[in-house]
């Protein structure tokens, strides 16, 4: 729940207008924006009879040190058996759906489209694709959730856990993590030299491979485990 119009203790802005009539609810010029992330030119639509929704946005933020800019549309259906039973959309219910992002632009970079189907079924929430189809996962009625990560993403691991009210344990299974992602939470300073300006400290090459427990509050979790480095370079 949201109080004074914040999540947690940051701000959270909304701004959009809104139809509404006996079977379809019509959403426009919505307008989202939490921290460095933001939604804008939203517009949706549901349609109870046709058991259908869809919604389109574009989204802007930042990934690490990167701006990001890309398109954002949801669409997807569900049983048609009017309102009340669209407002209690559990994961036993057949709801359906697919995220798709396009036009991505992370930094000077362009990169391909790609997607998320999702659906429920007896008691859980499916989702698999991402770039390559490389995200897969579930979660669960009693929220506990499974995520595997394959390449081409520079993260390839299974993470297994479960959130029990505000806390969260869960184990990640590490296969390989690119070093260099390390870049951008460093955050090291830049000085002249010779060969133009560079940072003090900079990762060159190198990925980690191990496992790691998370365990405590969701907000402030405690990290444990041990990870080897193969081919680092600094």
């Amino acid at each position: 729940a949201l109080k004074d119009g914040r999540l947690g203790t940051d701000p959270l802005a909304f701004s959009g207008q809104a139809k509404i009539t006996s079977d379809t609810l019509q959403v426009r010029s919505v307008d989202i924006g939490y921290l460095s992330h933001r939604l804008s030119e939203g517009r949706g639509d549901l349609d109870l009879g046709a058991g259908t929704y869809t919604f389109t946005a574009r989204y802007q933020g930042e990934y690490l040190t990167d701006a990001v800019h890309m398109n954002v549309s949801l669409n997807g259906q569900f049983p048609t058996q009017g309102l009340q039973s669209f407002l209690d959309i559990s994961l036993e219910h057949g709801l359906l759906g697919r995220l798709a992002l396009s036009n991505i632009v992370v930094g000077q970079a362009y990169f391909p489209p790609w997607s998320i189907l999702f659906r429920t079924d007896q008691g859980r929430l499916s989702l698999e694709g991402g770039p390559g189809n490389s995200i897969h996962g579930w979660v669960d009625s009693r929220s506990a959730f499974s995520l595997s990560l394959a390449s081409p993403l520079p993260v390839i691991a299974g993470i297994t856990g479960q959130i029990a009210g505000d806390r969260i344990s869960a184990t990640v299974d590490v296969t390989s993590f690119d070093l260099q992602l390390l870049n951008a939470v460093l955050k090291s300073p830049a000085i002249p030299t010779p060969a133009g300006t560079l940072p003090v400290l900079r990762i060159t090459s190198g990925v980690a491979s191990g496992r790691l427990a998370i365990e405590g509050p969701l907000g402030d979790p405690d990290y444990s485990g041990q990870l080897e480095i193969f081919g680092g370079g600094v």
